[in-house]
């Protein structure tokens, strides 16, 4: 199963500030607004999890087996 959260809807501040120690150019600080609460996987996306919606897998580092010790 995929676990999904809420995003609410509201306002937040989305990138970074000039003192930053990495900072970029086109991360300038600024203010977001969601209008909509939608739901966001918790996890990233398995190439498993990909192939069983979209019917195919683009990923050149195709997984085989896996092994846990």
């Amino acid at each position: 199963k995929i676990q999904m959260v809420l995003i609410p809807a509201g306002k937040f501040q989305m990138g970074a500030l000039e003192s930053e120690k990495s900072y970029s150019p086109n991360e300038k600080l600024h203010e977001v607004t969601l209008t909509k609460s939608f739901y966001l996987g918790k996890y990233e996306v398995t190439q498993e999890q990909w192939e069983l919606v979209m019917k195919n897998n683009p990923s050149t580092e195709k997984r085989t087996h896996i092994t846990c010790y």
